[in-house]
Formats: C-alpha cells, sequence, structure tokens
C-alpha cells in the first residue's frame, strides 16, 4: 500500500530511544492516538518512521509495535531550506513549525531580533514545536522530522549553509536563489511582526541576498512555509524540465 496512497494509513515517528531490535515502546500519547483517536484494534499494521527511514509496523501489545519489512519512501525534496525565523507573538511560531513541515522544510531556528518583541522561550514551549513538528510530519508522511533548534540572537547566528532574507518588494526570490549559485541547501531568513531593522537587513542587500515573496506583505507567520513551498517546487520542475529561459 503506498505510503500516501489512502487516509486509513496511520504514521507514527519512533525516535532512537523507543526501539529495541525490532520492537518500538510507544508512548503513552501514542497509545491514546490508536486507541481513542482512530479506534484500531491490534494487530493493525503501522508506517513507523524511524530513523533510519519508514518502515511496517504491526501493533501486537497496547504499548508495543513489532518492525516488518521496509515501507514506501516519500522521496525527500532536492533543495534542503530551512526557515530561520524570528520569534513572534503568542504561540504562532507553532504554525511556523507546523506549515513549514508539512510543505517539506528541513530545519527550523528561531531568532532573537532587534524588533522582536518576544526575546525568549521556555522549554516547555520549545518541546510543544517540536512535538508539532513530529504530529505534521506524521500526518503528511514525511520520512523524516524537521530539527527545531533553540532560540538564539540573529547576531550570534553564523550558519555555513547560504542565506536569503525576505523582505516585501525585494527581488524574486527564483532570481536570487539561481544568482547564488542554486545551492542545494538554504536558510530564509524572516522577520517578526515588524520585519527586520534595516541594519540587520543591511549585510543581505549587500551581498544580494534579500528577495521578496509576490506583490503583498504577508503575515509574519505565513511568510517563511510560502517561500519554502515556492521555491520547491521550482527547484523540482526547473529539474524535470529545465530553468526558464
Amino acid at each position: 500500500m503506498p505510503l500516501g496512497g489512502a487516509a486509513a494509513v496511520i504514521r507514527l515517528v519512533a525516535e532512537a530511544a523507543q526501539i529495541r531490535g525490532d520492537t518500538v515502546l510507544l508512548r503513552a500519547d501514542q497509545v491514546h492516538y490508536l486507541e481513542r483517536v482512530m479506534r484500531r484494534p491490534r494487530g493493525t499494521r503501522i508506517v513507523v518512521l524511524t530513523p533510519d527511514g519508514p518502515r511496517w509496523g504491526r501493533w501486537t501489545e497496547r504499548t508495543a509495535l513489532v518492525l516488518e519489512e521496509a515501507a514506501p519512501r516519500v522521496k525527500p525534496p532536492r533543495l534542503s531550506v530551512g526557515i530561520a525565523q524570528a520569534l513572534l507573538k503568542g504561540d504562532r511560531f507553532r504554525e511556523v513549525v507546523d506549515r513549514g513541515t508539512q510543505v517539506g522544510v528541513a530545519a527550523f531556528q528561531p531568532l532573537v531580533t532587534a524588533r522582536s518583541v518576544v526575546r525568549s522561550a521556555s522549554s516547555d514551549r520549545i518541546d510543544r514545536w517540536r512535538r508539532v513538528a513530529r504530529e505534521a510530519a506524521e500526518q503528511c508522511g514525511r520520512a523524516d522530522v524537521p530539527v527545531v533548534a533553540d532560540p538564539i540572537a540573529l547576531s550570534g547566528w553564523d550558519p555555513a549553509t547560504p542565506i536569503i532574507a525576505l523582505e516585501p518588494g525585494g527581488p524574486p526570490l527564483f532570481r536570487q536563489y539561481v544568482a547564488l549559485g542554486a545551492p542545494d541547501r538554504l536558510w530564509l531568513l524572516v522577520g517578526p511582526e515588524g520585519g527586520l531593522a534595516p541594519a540587520e537587513l543591511e549585510p543581505f542587500r549587500a551581498a544580494g541576498r534579500v528577495a521578496g515573496c509576490g506583490a503583498y506583505v504577508l503575515r509574519a507567520e505565513n511568510a517563511g512555509a510560502m517561500a519554502a513551498l515556492l521555491l520547491l517546487q521550482w527547484v523540482e520542475w526547473a529539474a524535470a524540465d529545465g530553468p526558464p529561459a
């Protein structure tokens, strides 16, 4: 049965600490999900997203699955794109993680920027974001769960991977990506509700690494996922049909 071929297929993420040989020890929330939410009987086959890839598993005991053969693997995106997002008011970073995971984002880096109203996040909130990433991966059939890093100040964040900062009215994202040499790894930098400060954007402008995403101003919690989806789809199209003339 294809991994994404039927709504009836259940997917669960199994972290390394849960796996003992071919046995997966289920967490309490996973048991609740199978029993109370999905109402499945023992013996149900489930796609288990393990660190080594998806495998079929059979629910043999209330708190355990037995791993069986490999399950079909959804092909990952050609481009590994991360969202580096300023912390947002309320718990809207949760929406960033949920939407980004579903479109194929590989990692999330929460940031504290000059205009950030929120300056920190509790360990409970960070754990919740990571749980959201896991649940979104299960829902959409990903074979991996994106990394959600601990928050860091933008001034102290210096990844080796190229960065494109998103700004309303900036040059087309696709053009800036190609100008970087179409790397296979990329970060998209997104500011808070008030946007990135001019001093934060200036180094990216000077390096030609500022881009826009459409004609309108997007909500901060939507911009990263929308930009990532457009870019990932463009990369797949270009690989299949060749880049535009």
